[in-house]
């Protein structure tokens, strides 16, 4: 039995879309392994290193080295795979609009000077800023050069269980990008802003935050991400979905979604993370997103800090056939 588990973990530690990896995952304590692949497959080494000089000695020396060697295997798939093993998305050449997409999960607490960096950083044409409040986001871009809309959670946007002691989320246009106007969107435990261009060559956003996988929320965060999942199958025009997925790529549904696709995909192997911002950058987990649909490619993804949020704001320029 052992054996076979070890099979099914090599497996899903290869491929999470794999159903086995997609079932653990929403559940606890795998909800929380998968967030730290990294470190999860560190422990496995470990710990398989340690068992292998117990079975030195042991009558069934065989039977457990082959044990020892399946986890050790386990454990530096997830260090050197920690997000699974795949091949980037492959993109028709064309030509392309670029347009650069930033999300930064705030705190609560973004300022004018935050905001500054942001432009500094890398000139956003779409800022999402989960958990902050929209009065807050027009006061931190009144000193800038140009000029923005401002885009909050409607009613629509947010679920039953909302209870407002965390800012929703409020998105950030700048008006180069032409007249916009709120559009439907999936509801997530912290809000979503999904918006519509007149340019037709434009994709709609959406802006978005979801539970996290504590204890206590679970069934919210599982809720969340079956609701995106739906809404990246159905959806009938270019998307670009950006925010606080509280998820990995190892998660759940995250894991296998259609219609989707990770923008740090088309940038590396190995997704930089963005929580939490004080760690080392192999530890951080890649919860805040860029998704995009088919079709839409993206390039220079960065993961960088900005002002006193526990999470690093991630960029990534997406580029949009003009001939769509």
């Amino acid at each position: 039995m052992s054996l076979i588990g070890g099979v099914l973990a090599l497996v899903a530690a290869i491929s999470p879309s794999f159903i086995v990896n997609r079932i653990l995952t929403r559940h606890i304590p795998f909800a929380q392994l998968a967030g730290f692949p990294a470190i999860t497959g560190a422990c496995l080494a470990i710990i398989s290193i340690l068992v292998a000089a117990f079975f030195i000695r042991s009558k069934n020396r065989t039977l457990g080295w082959i044990n020892c060697c399946l986890w050790l295997l386990i454990g530096l798939t997830l260090i050197i795979a920690p997000y699974g093993i795949a091949r980037p998305p492959y993109v028709p050449a064309a030509n392309q609009r670029l347009i650069t997409v930033v999300t930064y999960n705030s705190g609560s607490t973004l300022t004018s000077s935050d905001f500054q960096k942001l432009v500094h950083e890398i000139d956003p044409d779409i800022v999402v800023l989960p958990e902050t409040a929209s009065n807050d986001a027009r006061k931190a871009v009144q000193q800038s050069a140009s000029s923005w809309q401002v885009f909050k959670t409607p009613d629509a946007g947010l679920t039953a269980t909302y209870t407002g002691q965390i800012a929703p989320t409020t998105l950030l246009v700048k008006d180069t990008l032409g007249p916009a106007r709120y559009t439907s969107g999936p509801a997530s435990s912290f809000g979503t802003v999904a918006i519509k261009f007149d340019d037709e060559i434009l994709p709609n956003i959406i802006a978005l935050h979801t539970a996290p996988p504590l204890p206590g929320l679970m069934d919210e965060w599982r809720d969340d991400l079956r609701r995106i999942a739906s809404f990246s199958k159905t959806a009938a025009t270019p998307v670009v979905l950006a925010g606080d997925f509280n998820a990995t790529l190892r998660h759940g549904e995250v894991a296998s979604w259609v219609g989707l696709v990770d923008s740090q995909s088309f940038c590396s192997w190995y997704p930089v993370g963005t929580w939490p911002s004080s760690a080392p950058s192999f530890v951080r987990s890649p919860i805040d997103h860029i998704f995009v649909s088919p079709g839409i490619g993206a390039k220079d993804c960065r993961a960088f800090k900005v002002g006193g949020s526990d999470h690093l704001a991630y960029s990534s320029i997406i580029t949009i056939a003009e001939n769509n």
